[in-house]
């Protein structure tokens, strides 16, 4: 752990399967960010154990909201998991040669949506 950020990294074997940070910003703010699931396990529930995992870990800390920003191919996922779209804007990056890649989003998760994570169930 650095002074106010957490990484966690899921890992089978020594197979590193995804990671994802978690900052605080003050002592009521965290930011989500670097969410990343190796493409050969996506889907298999990684990255929502990881993204419960780090949720939890700022509650524990007093965090009254996390925030993130997603890709919007992401967007539903997060939204399965109590995060809200800030403001609707969306912002559509460029690559280097100029094409348009996956636009991205802001996303918020205040206090009252979060519930117990059950680690045993998944």
């Amino acid at each position: 752990m650095e002074e106010s950020a957490w990484h966690l990294v899921a890992m089978r074997d020594d197979e590193v399967l995804g990671y994802g940070r978690l900052n605080a910003f003050d002592s009521r703010l965290y930011g989500i960010s670097q969410m990343v699931v190796a493409s050969a396990f996506q889907g298999q529930g990684v990255g929502r154990q990881i993204l419960r995992k780090l949720i939890a870990i700022a509650r524990d800390h007093g965090a009254s909201k996390v925030q993130l920003s997603a890709r919007t191919h992401a967007i539903p996922f997060y939204r399965q998991e109590g995060f809200e779209t800030r403001g609707g804007a969306l912002s559509i990056r460029q690559n280097r040669r100029g094409a348009c890649t996956d636009g991205e989003a802001h996303l918020n998760r205040y206090m009252p949506a979060w519930g117990h994570v059950d680690w045993a169930s998944g």
